[in-house]
């Protein structure tokens, strides 16, 4: 279902213009599904610009099988990595926001200071 993936969390390939081939690779949230377009309107990471792509362009996350795994354990893993809190990619511990959504790193509970 389209509407399913609205709010997720999409990688862009397969875009052929010379626009389109700066998109590609890059990940974006998909924001709404327009009908009447049979597109949905993505918004970049760590961006304000905005695209209207067709669901063969984009790979959403919560697909079983892609780039990004449930978290270990909350917020923290044994590897010196942190789950984001927001959509659950595993980002390097020496980054202080999420590489897919941005959201800022958990801070650490007292238990692990």
């Amino acid at each position: 279902d389209k509407w399913a993936m609205v709010g997720q969390n999409a990688n862009i390939h397969g875009l052929t213009s010379e626009k389109g081939k700066l998109l590609n690779l890059r990940t974006a949230r998909i924001m709404y599904y327009v009908v009447d377009m049979d597109r949905f309107e993505v918004q970049l990471s760590n961006s304000d610009e905005k695209a209207y792509l067709k669901k063969e362009n984009l790979t959403i996350f919560y697909h079983e099988g892609r780039a990004i795994k449930p978290p270990l354990a909350p917020n923290t893993n044994p590897s010196g990595s942190w789950n984001c809190d927001e959509c659950t990619f595993e980002n390097d511990d020496a980054i202080s926001a999420c590489s897919i959504c941005t959201n800022p790193k958990p801070k650490a509970s007292k238990q692990e200071q």
